[in-house]
């Protein structure tokens, strides 16, 4: 579908615009988690855009778009394969024909905390503490069987602290999680906050 189809079909539908962004940098606070593995793993300096529809309370969004040769050129559903940005590109679990013995054993989040072994905090985004601006990231990681952290997933944040979360958490370490003795992976969600001393 091009792109004249897809604001052609919006209209359509009684969507109206509701916001346009452009997006100059690798990693921007306007950037959702939805947009963040793109941007982080955006290597060329060519901004990439994006549309928000709103029709009521439903929004759609249009990512991304790209200025080239004099005209928006809308480059699809960008999905970056996880070997390009490791520690954002996978989420949870393997494959589905894995077997089920092999999925990580889901722990709440309070119990895994307390198998953190090494723990490493953040840095504060020097932008974000020169904005006075505060932030929350969710992240879903995976803890291999011998207590290192595996894959992660953003779940919530903006893009800078978003950046900074996955960075310190994939250098925690806990306590290997064991099932009848044997040493399992194991996946949790975690909440990083990114506070102003007051």
């Amino acid at each position: 579908m091009n792109l004249a189809n897809i604001f052609s079909e919006a209209v359509a539908q009684n969507f109206s615009i509701n916001e346009v962004m452009q997006f100059k940098n690798s990693c921007d606070f306007s950037a959702d988690q939805d947009e963040y593995s793109t941007l982080a793993a955006h290597v060329i300096p060519e901004p990439f855009s994006l549309v928000r529809f709103s029709k009521g309370k439903e929004i759609r969004t249009l990512r991304f778009m790209a200025y080239v040769d004099g005209g928006f050129r809308f480059l699809g559903l960008l999905r970056v394969p996880a070997e390009l940005y490791p520690g954002v590109g996978k989420a949870m679990g393997l494959p589905e024909e894995a077997s089920p013995q092999a999925r990580p054993i889901v722990v709440a989040t309070d119990v895994q905390l307390a198998k953190v072994i090494h723990p490493v905090p953040p840095a504060y985004p020097s932008e974000a503490r020169r904005l006075h601006i505060e932030g929350k990231v969710i992240i879903r990681a995976i803890i291999n069987q011998d207590g290192a952290v595996g894959d992660l997933r953003v779940m919530r944040g903006q893009c800078p602290f978003a950046k900074e979360a996955v960075g310190a958490v994939k250098q925690w370490r806990f306590t290997p999680t064991l099932l009848k003795g044997t040493s399992v992976r194991v996946s949790s969600i975690f909440e990083l906050n990114f506070r102003l001393s007051r």
